[in-house]
Protein backbone atom coordinates (compact mmCIF):
# COMPACT_ATOMS: atom_id res chain seq x y z
CA UNK A 1 0.00 0.00 0.00
CA UNK A 2 1.42 3.43 -1.11
CA UNK A 3 0.94 6.98 -0.65
CA UNK A 4 -0.92 9.01 -3.30
CA UNK A 5 -0.35 12.41 -2.51
CA UNK A 6 -3.66 14.78 -3.47
CA UNK A 7 -3.07 18.36 -5.15
CA UNK A 8 -3.64 19.85 -1.46
CA UNK A 9 -0.87 17.51 0.24
CA UNK A 10 -3.03 15.19 1.97
CA UNK A 11 -2.36 11.62 1.93
CA UNK A 12 -4.76 9.08 0.91
CA UNK A 13 -3.08 5.79 3.11
CA UNK A 14 -1.47 5.31 5.86
CA UNK A 15 -0.96 7.71 9.12
CA UNK A 16 0.81 10.89 8.74
CA UNK A 17 3.60 12.53 10.36
CA UNK A 18 5.92 15.65 10.67
CA UNK A 19 4.73 18.23 8.50
CA UNK A 20 1.52 16.47 7.31
CA UNK A 21 0.28 16.27 11.16
CA UNK A 22 -0.82 19.25 12.41
CA UNK A 23 -3.59 20.82 14.50
CA UNK A 24 -4.46 18.00 17.06
CA UNK A 25 -2.19 19.62 19.76
CA UNK A 26 -5.81 19.74 22.28
CA UNK A 27 -6.33 16.11 21.54
CA UNK A 28 -3.01 15.27 22.22
CA UNK A 29 -2.76 17.51 25.22
CA UNK A 30 -5.65 15.93 26.49
CA UNK A 31 -4.19 11.89 25.90
CA UNK A 32 -0.69 13.38 27.44
CA UNK A 33 -2.21 14.72 30.33
CA UNK A 34 -4.50 10.99 30.62
CA UNK A 35 -0.75 9.28 30.78
CA UNK A 36 0.89 11.24 33.15
CA UNK A 37 -2.17 11.20 35.16
CA UNK A 38 -2.20 7.41 34.89
CA UNK A 39 1.48 7.29 35.99
CA UNK A 40 0.32 8.75 39.63
CA UNK A 41 -2.50 6.03 39.72
CA UNK A 42 -5.58 8.14 37.94
CA UNK A 43 -7.48 5.74 35.46
CA UNK A 44 -8.80 7.72 32.71
CA UNK A 45 -10.78 5.41 29.71
CA UNK A 46 -11.10 7.14 26.23
CA UNK A 47 -12.21 6.20 22.68
CA UNK A 48 -10.94 7.28 19.75
CA UNK A 49 -13.97 7.01 17.70
CA UNK A 50 -14.50 8.70 13.83
CA UNK A 51 -15.10 7.81 10.48
CA UNK A 52 -12.55 6.09 8.19
CA UNK A 53 -9.03 7.89 7.39
CA UNK A 54 -9.77 11.10 9.78
CA UNK A 55 -6.45 10.74 11.44
CA UNK A 56 -7.04 8.66 14.08
CA UNK A 57 -4.31 6.06 13.55
CA UNK A 58 -2.02 9.30 13.15
CA UNK A 59 -3.21 10.64 16.55
CA UNK A 60 -2.08 7.63 18.11
CA UNK A 61 1.28 7.33 16.34
CA UNK A 62 2.09 10.82 17.25
CA UNK A 63 0.94 10.09 21.19
CA UNK A 64 3.61 7.06 21.14
CA UNK A 65 6.25 9.25 19.68
CA UNK A 66 5.87 12.09 22.03
CA UNK A 67 5.45 9.43 24.97
CA UNK A 68 8.63 8.22 23.50
CA UNK A 69 10.57 11.16 23.36
CA UNK A 70 8.96 13.16 26.24
CA UNK A 71 8.29 10.83 28.82
CA UNK A 72 10.83 8.07 28.53
CA UNK A 73 7.80 5.49 27.86
CA UNK A 74 7.65 3.36 25.30
CA UNK A 75 3.45 2.71 23.86
CA UNK A 76 2.55 -0.42 21.60
CA UNK A 77 0.11 -0.38 19.28
CA UNK A 78 -2.33 -2.99 18.14
CA UNK A 79 -3.78 -2.64 14.80
CA UNK A 80 -7.22 -4.45 14.49
CA UNK A 81 -7.68 -4.10 10.95
CA UNK A 82 -8.84 -7.31 9.59
CA UNK A 83 -9.20 -9.15 12.77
Amino acid sequence: MGYEALPVGFFTAGPVVGEFFFDRERELAELLDAVRDLKRGVRHYYALIGQRKIGKTSILRELERRLRREEGLVGSFLDCVGV
